[in-house]
């Protein structure tokens, strides 16, 4: 159940939005990063979780237009609130990932419309995951130890922690 995992307000704006956008049908609604998303391998669920976090429940739409009238929805009816991820809006770049046998960028295991793309690249695209590695000797050609780790967070498979010591 995802109220579990979520504050009151936001579930009470998700579910207020998804009964409006099918009601509704709005052009350019897509949904919350957690429903847009596949974690194909098990192993790597924890590692989405921990650094998806609060994030897995923002709502992906097309551009501003439609962020302004679902949000708007949400004000004006007091149904709670929700972060809405304008596609049209979002730029990010490709992180360089660590040259290393087992470290691997973390959005490389989440299967996704390529549509939504900067969406989850936005999320989950500066994560690194790694097995059994050490993260202070890893080494990007043509970029320093320091610089890289500024760029790409790591994260362990095993127990998903962010390894803060590093950074």
């Amino acid at each position: 159940d995802l109220k579990n995992f979520m504050d009151a307000a936001t579930y009470k704006g998700l579910q207020a939005i998804q009964n409006y956008t099918h009601r509704k049908n709005v052009p350019g609604a897509y949904g919350f990063i957690a429903e847009l998303i596949t974690v194909p391998q098990e192993a790597y669920q924890t590692a989405v979780e921990s650094v998806g976090g609060n994030s897995l429940f923002n709502y992906v739409v097309d551009n501003e237009r439609t962020a302004t009238e679902l949000g708007d929805y949400l004000r004006n009816n007091a149904l709670g609130r929700l972060t809405f991820v304008p596609l049209n809006r979002l730029h990010p770049k490709k992180t360089k990932m660590p040259r290393a046998p087992d470290c691997e960028a973390l959005i490389d295991k989440i299967e996704y419309d390529p549509q939504y793309e900067a969406a989850f690249e936005h999320v989950f695209g500066r994560f690194g995951t790694c097995t059994d590695c050490d993260w202070n000797v890893i080494d990007i050609p043509g970029i320093s130890s320091k610089l890289w780790r500024r760029e790409c967070v790591p994260v362990t498979v095993h127990h998903a922690a962010i390894l803060r010591s590093v950074l």
